[in-house]
């Protein structure tokens, strides 16, 4: 249920909102979105501080099905994608 609130909140951000269309033009062509007069600066600082708040529920959601803090929780799941 937390993730598809959260997906759900991510695709209306990200299509329908002046901050979302920033983050494709950064992502597209950062100095084109600069010239055009996006803050790059401020866009990119933004979106890490959404990027740790995920983090920080994706831990306490792991935490919850643990029962308990375990610091080797995830180790080596960093960069694993699974490809179909």
């Amino acid at each position: 249920m937390i993730f598809i609130a959260i997906a759900i909140a991510g695709s209306v951000t990200l299509r329908y909102t002046k901050y979302g269309r920033s983050i494709f033009a950064i992502g597209s062509n950062p100095n084109a979105a600069r010239v055009v007069g996006i803050r790059s600066n401020r866009v990119i600082f933004v979106t890490f501080i959404f990027s740790g708040i995920a983090a920080a529920l994706a831990g306490a959601v792991l935490a919850s099905q643990l029962s308990s803090g375990d610091p080797n929780a995830g180790l080596g799941l960093e960069l694993q994608v699974e490809s179909t």
